[in-house]
């Protein structure tokens, strides 16, 4: 996977895949096809897909883990989208939701910290950078999943963690 293949976890009514979004590519199910994909104005957006045409119409916004309603071709479907990060705290045996994720950050792997982006008593927003979290060879920024104030970091640059080890804690 290269450093800009994003991975995604998609629901479009009852059917579920993992997918990888390259900067030419779609992988779905391991299989890699190429694809264009365009906003044509606000909400609205153009796919091309195994040289298919699709019209996607999104009514509201979609937030990792949540349900959503969008129009592919004119057919309403409900859709849910989790992000490489949902996924990475899935397998860390954590999700979105979870108290736990909410005010204390963990270590979603094991790695080096390369660099800390807040302050203790310094105020972030949901999907603000707390810290970029370097693992198998890829950098990654561990965002917040609330809004809050940093109580205490527990770790800085250089610093090697271990799974589930607390990174950030929030208030």
């Amino acid at each position: 996977m290269a450093k800009t293949d994003r991975r995604f976890r998609v629901r479009i009514n009852d059917q579920e895949v993992d997918l990888t979004l390259g900067e030419e590519y779609v992988e779905i199910e391991g299989r890699k096809t190429p694809y264009s994909l365009t906003e044509v104005s606000e909400g609205w957006y153009h796919l091309l897909l195994d040289k298919q045409s699709h019209s996607i119409h999104i009514s509201d916004s979609v937030e990792s883990g949540k349900e959503s309603v969008a129009a592919v071709n004119g057919k309403p479907a409900r859709v849910q989208v989790w992000t490489d990060r949902d996924l990475l705290l899935e397998q860390a045996g954590m999700s979105v939701g979870d108290d736990t994720t909410e005010k204390v950050v963990r270590a979603p792997m094991p790695g080096l910290v390369l660099e800390t982006l807040v302050e203790a008593g310094g105020s972030v927003s949901r999907g603000d950078g707390l810290l970029v979290l370097e693992a198998m060879k890829m950098e990654n920024e561990i965002r917040a999943s609330t809004d809050g104030v940093v109580k205490a970091i527990h770790v800085s640059a250089g610093d090697a963690v271990t799974k589930n080890d607390v990174l950030v804690e929030l208030e």
